[in-house]
């Protein structure tokens, strides 16, 4: 599968034409988009996206926050297993470091900076 690459949300050119993503990079972006995602934000999919309700604010829950990652990135069918997540939590800012199984049994690792209100 082929997909348009998106760069800190805007997409990416080489001289007029856009650049592509596929393979695991095409995976690697899908998930980071479905995590930067707030659920019911899409209207034409309101399921799509993360729960933030644990993510936001001062009551930060890393359980209920590593509840919410698996079934967003569960929304990504080629994605077998979340293996690892780790968070770092820098005022507003959560990064969040995901090890992931794909369905071949290859293995996948993103980062990515969520904004946590």
């Amino acid at each position: 599968m082929k997909d348009l690459l998106i760069k800190n949300g805007d997409l990416v050119f080489t001289g007029t034409d856009f650049r592509l993503v596929e393979g695991s990079e095409q995976l690697r972006q899908n998930v980071e988009s479905i995590l930067k995602t707030a659920q019911g934000e899409y209207f034409l999919d309101e399921d799509l996206g993360l729960n933030r309700e644990n993510i936001l604010g001062k009551g930060f829950d890393e359980e209920l926050a590593r509840t919410d990652i698996v079934e967003a990135i569960g929304q990504e069918e080629r994605i077998e297993e979340v293996t690892e997540i780790d968070f770092v939590k820098h005022r507003r800012e959560l990064q969040v470091n995901l090890k992931m199984t794909k369905a071949d049994d290859e293995k996948i690792e993103l980062e990515v900076d969520l904004d946590a209100g």
